[in-house]
């Protein structure tokens, strides 16, 4: 819980900073803090159903900087959530922790040299829930930096126009960081260790464009792959968010998350654990929206 205060008076103080930055011709800073809560009560409803309630909270945040033949892009996304249904505990529905820093000087009319420098983990706890003998039971699978990742490259960046590009980064080393000794083993690191190194290449691919009215559509799409180690085996990350803006306060947020991670066991709906398989996390929301 105080990691996520923490979160939340940090990003109220960076989206002040950024709000009131210098936005000259230098700098284009954009900001979006969406909450969203949705509730359902049932009371003699012939008909059936459970209560549930539910709570997302998920800004983002970006601020890049373009002086003659240097650009400065930055991005942050933190995304919380939590939901209950009837008199189940309290469930996490989303958990992240994003941060992308690129710097790139350019050498031709759409292309430049860049670096990179990302990192990801999440808040809290993760578990995955199952019933047995009619009870619930739950196994701990994640937690605040258990895992993390890292991962800084370079190459070359190709921006045709301002809201898409794709990085291309053939030296880039990808870290990845388990602070939880009962956890490193699901995240292919040797026990007694606790950051795994990989070597390889990498493609970043970012779309983010108001593509109608009042509708913005923001995607990521990473690939990387170890040089050293099954290098046809290819980790991807893709994640969407569409943005709907109803008025100055309200909005609609739909977010997809899609991971394919080949160091990664992932854990099936009846419990058992099992290789690498594809991720997907799909999230809808209305709710009240600050843009800047």
């Amino acid at each position: 819980m105080k990691r996520i205060l923490l979160a939340i008076i940090l990003s109220v103080f960076v989206s002040g900073v950024f709000a009131q930055a210098d936005t000259t011709k230098y700098w284009t800073i954009k900001g979006s803090n969406s909450l969203n809560f949705s509730q359902v009560s049932f009371r003699h409803w012939s008909a059936g159903g459970e209560n549930s309630v539910a709570l997302n909270l998920l800004l983002d945040y970006s601020a890049n900087y373009k002086k003659d033949n240097y650009s400065w892009d930055n991005n942050l996304v933190i995304g919380y959530g939590l939901s209950r249904q009837g008199s189940e505990d309290v469930k996490k529905s989303d958990d992240r922790i994003d941060f992308s820093s690129k710097m790139g000087w350019q050498t031709s009319k759409h292309w430049y040299f860049s670096a990179l420098l990302g990192f990801k983990t999440q808040f809290t706890k993760g578990y995955k829930y199952k019933e047995v003998d009619g009870r619930e039971e739950r196994e701990y699978l994640s937690n605040f930096m258990a895992p993390a990742y890292l991962i800084g490259g370079i190459g070359m960046d190709y921006k045709p126009v301002d809201y898409f590009s794709v990085l291309i980064t053939p030296l880039t080393l990808k870290m990845t960081m388990v602070y939880d000794d009962d956890l490193v083993s699901a995240f292919g690191i040797d026990e007694g260790d606790n950051v795994k190194g990989e070597f390889g290449a990498s493609i970043k691919a970012v779309f983010d464009k108001e593509v109608f009215t009042n509708v913005n559509l923001k995607s990521k799409l990473e690939l990387f792959s170890n040089y050293t180690e099954n290098f046809q085996n290819v980790d991807v990350l893709f994640d969407v968010i569409v943005n709907m803006k109803i008025n100055s306060f309200l909005s609609t947020n739909f977010i997809v998350n899609m991971v394919y991670d080949d160091d990664v066991k992932t854990v099936k709906d009846d419990g058992s654990i099992v290789g690498p398989d594809i991720q997907y996390m799909q999230l809808f929301g209305l709710g009240l929206t600050y843009n800047f």
